[in-house]
């Protein structure tokens, strides 16, 4: 999966994003991001989603809380 361009400093070495932008329009950028990572009409448990993000981004939590509002 590719990151946007406006985040193509951020991840590690690993591909994983360990810090996330300060700005939270970026957040929401990244969060948008994230939800490409899911299948459309499927149903993912909360430990499933955890997994699915956190392949991308350490701080999967906060994204997936973005994602929920």
């Amino acid at each position: 999966m590719t990151l946007p361009a406006v985040f193509k400093g951020y991840p590690s070495s690993d591909g994983i994003i360990r810090r996330l932008p300060v700005k939270l329009s970026k957040k929401v950028t990244l969060a948008d991001w994230a939800l490409t990572l899911f299948e459309t009409d499927s149903a993912f448990i909360e430990s499933e989603a955890n997994e699915l993000i956190g392949q991308y981004i350490l701080a999967f939590d906060l994204i997936r809380r973005i994602l929920t509002y």
